[in-house]
């Protein structure tokens, strides 16, 4: 009797074994998204923006960023961690209204860096508070998406969180 339990002791390690350690089990390895330091503007592709300027929300976790960048108008395109993606457009035009100095209507155009519209000349002087239309071409068709908003003055300073505005149209 002594000899028959104890042959079914090792049977009854490796039948425990086998239920708890499956056989061809694979471990699952989630790659965490490396979110480099904060940047400088001007940016380039895969650099990390600061959150300022205004924010709209496109699809696939996209968002086109329109900022002033040293009273220069830039158009980024960033995800949701705020890294800068290629830009979507090949160029586009702005219209301006308020009580700002500089240039009403800008031509835009990719930048040398190649990861922003940007105004190919005049600057955009303080205060900046205004009405913005933004027409921008996508890299494929002739149509043009608009896209207006009102720009305030709290926009220029880098803050913690983004503030998606609900009044932007397209």
């Amino acid at each position: 009797m002594l000899m028959l339990m104890k042959s079914r002791i090792p049977a009854l390690c490796l039948a425990l074994f086998a239920l708890l350690c499956p056989l061809g089990a694979e471990e699952v390895v989630v790659e965490e998204k490396v979110i480099p330091e904060v940047s400088e503007p001007p940016y380039a592709v895969g650099d990390h923006a600061t959150i300022q300027g205004h924010y709209i929300p496109l699809e696939e976790g996209i968002s086109l960023n329109f900022r002033l960048v040293n009273n220069i108008v830039r158009v980024y395109w960033v995800d949701a961690d705020d890294l800068i993606v290629e830009p979507q457009s090949k160029g586009g035009s702005l219209h301006l209204q308020g009580p700002f100095r500089g240039l009403a209507r800008h031509i835009l155009a990719l930048q040398s860096d190649e990861a922003a519209l940007g105004s190919v000349r005049g600057f955009v002087y303080s205060p900046h508070i205004m009405s913005v239309i933004l027409n921008v071409q996508p890299l494929e068709g002739d149509d043009l998406n608009t896209y207006t908003f009102r720009y305030l003055l709290t926009m220029d300073a880098a803050r913690e969180t983004r503030e998606l505005d609900a009044s932007s149209t397209n």
